[in-house]
């Protein structure tokens, strides 16, 4: 995706670091305290950031996906804003038994790597993250499999990126 095409063809008036500047004062001003990755790996919340966007003067055509690749990418940024950067992870283990579950991280994470590739075969995670509605889907077809209803998106979504990262895939 070519962000200046993408807000080109969505009639936005403004150029593209314009847009992510816009993108940046919008998460601190609408979601104080939240990183990217918290903000992203809830798509409820990434559903009401991309429409807060869109009541932006301008940019009211704008899809939900270029908004959130375009936030996305400003994470990759050399001169990425300190403020929000990801935290620093708590360990998946921890995070499992403060849920009562009895499962190991490591299956954990092949579950979640198991059902992004069973269901996406051609996507990565970060294309899935762009897509609040198919992130949801993935969401519930983890929770269906490890037959656990007490998974959260962000726990699934977040452990996703992060093995995105510690691998530099997926």
């Amino acid at each position: 995706m070519i962000l200046e095409t993408e807000l080109h063809d969505a009639a936005y008036p403004g150029t593209s670091d314009q847009f992510n500047n816009l993108l940046i004062e919008t998460l601190i001003d609408s979601f104080p305290g939240r990183n990217i990755d918290r903000l992203i790996c809830v798509p409820k919340d990434a559903v009401g950031y991309a429409k807060v966007i869109q009541k932006t003067q301008g940019a009211q055509l704008i899809p939900e996906y270029v908004i959130l690749k375009a936030l996305m990418n400003i994470r990759r940024r050399k001169e990425f804003p300190k403020g929000l950067a990801p935290e620093r992870r708590r360990l998946l283990q921890t995070r499992l038994n403060q849920l009562n579950c009895s499962i190991s991280a490591e299956f954990f994470r092949e579950l979640c790597s198991d059902c992004l590739a069973d269901m996406y075969k051609q996507q990565t995670i970060d294309e899935v993250l762009c897509h609040p509605n198919e992130a949801t889907a993935l969401c519930d077809f983890v929770r269906r499999k490890g037959k656990c209803d007490y998974y959260t998106n962000e726990l699934i979504l977040s452990t996703l990126l992060n093995i995105r990262k510690a691998a530099g895939k997926i």
